[in-house]
């Protein structure tokens, strides 16, 4: 097999299903970051930000989203009630701005960003006929094909898993010294992907780390200094931990589960 000619999103693909020997893998990995290195003239990963856009206050952007989202949970005067709904619409057009992230960390997650940005996508689409994630969900226990391959309610526990992963990684970059983003991303994907993943893609993820940028190459990737990048981590940090808290009630309250 010729590896220079399998594409990295054929070989997510593959690994994701355990389709391919860890050695085409890893050899895939190490094809792409060559032809990256060569595309960025040397420097790793990490290409000039050419039209001056800030990614990091472009995914922070999502924060007007997210008060709305939280606004909607807050608790109604009459106590008997319970909190309101959450939009698919809304929820999703928040989501949409955290896959930049995903992109500026390089091979390493290369899987993450193609798989989130197909889940956010499929429940911007479904938005159009489904109105809150309760009906979301509701529907598809009603057709019994909740933990069905591209139902919206898996794709829906996959999105929130990349906003888990954003969030952990940035706690981890603000608890840590030094610019190497290996150990915060290692920890990162631990935590939320690893449990979910099979053995090759777990080991195909532990060679990407290798390929991650440095602390400072992301900061210029993402056209920011170390202090403002604080703040703009903190905000999402701040604003995603009560959305993701209120999708695993979603599922749990339903004795769906979210470790699937």
């Amino acid at each position: 097999m010729d590896c220079q000619k399998l594409s990295l999103e054929a070989c997510t693909h593959a690994a994701q299903n355990e389709r391919l020997p860890l050695r085409v893998i890893v050899q895939v990995l190490f094809f792409e970051q060559l032809q990256l290195r060569t595309s960025v003239a040397g420097c790793l990963l990490v290409a000039d930000n050419l039209d001056g856009s800030r990614p990091l206050r472009e995914c922070t952007s999502m924060k007007e989203e997210i008060e709305k989202l939280e606004q909607m949970q807050q608790p109604s005067p009459d106590s008997r009630a319970s909190t309101a709904p959450m939009e698919v619409d809304a929820f999703s057009r928040a989501c949409s701005q955290v896959s930049v992230l995903f992109r500026c960390l390089g091979v390493a997650f290369k899987f993450a960003e193609m798989d989130y940005v197909a889940k956010v996508e499929d429940l911007s689409e479904a938005s159009k006929s489904i109105s809150t994630l309760n009906n979301l969900l509701e529907i598809d226990i009603q057709q019994d094909c909740v933990r069905r391959g591209g139902s919206h309610s898996r794709n829906l526990l996959r999105v929130k898993r990349g906003l888990d992963m954003v969030k952990v990684l940035f706690e981890q970059i603000l608890q840590k010294d030094g610019n190497s983003l290996r150990d915060p991303a290692s920890v990162a994907y631990a935590k939320v992907f690893a449990p979910h993943h099979g053995w090759a893609i777990r080991k195909a993820v532990a060679a990407g780390m290798y390929a991650l940028p440095s602390k400072a190459q992301l900061l210029r990737k993402l056209n920011e200094d170390e202090a403002s990048a604080r703040t703009y981590m903190q905000t999402y940090i701040i604003c995603s931990g009560p959305v993701i808290n209120s999708i695993e009630d979603l599922f749990n309250v339903r004795q769906l589960g979210i470790d699937w």
